[in-house]
């Protein structure tokens, strides 16, 4: 199971449950990462169907950089207040 899903102790349990095989967790970005790659993938396509291969390559270079990212601190702004 990948994403943030898995975090949901009850949901692997019932999937466990109800396909009587072991959930596997899996990484939790792992569903950002494939969406991202193959946004970037069709938008190298111009068009053209999307290649197995385009979105693999996106996703390993991602991958690649998931280091750098998870160092990565969001600045501190504070949400506006409503009017």
């Amino acid at each position: 199971m990948l994403g943030g899903a898995n975090r949901n102790k009850l949901l692997v349990e019932l999937t466990e449950k109800s396909t009587g095989l072991p959930v596997e967790i899996g990484n939790t970005e792992s569903s950002t990462i494939g969406n991202l790659a193959v946004q970037l993938a069709a938008g190298e396509a111009t068009g053209q169907p999307l290649s197995p291969e385009s979105v693999r390559k996106w996703a390993q270079r991602l991958c690649q950089n998931q280091d750098h990212l998870s160092s990565f601190q969001r600045p501190n702004v504070k949400p506006e207040r409503s009017r």
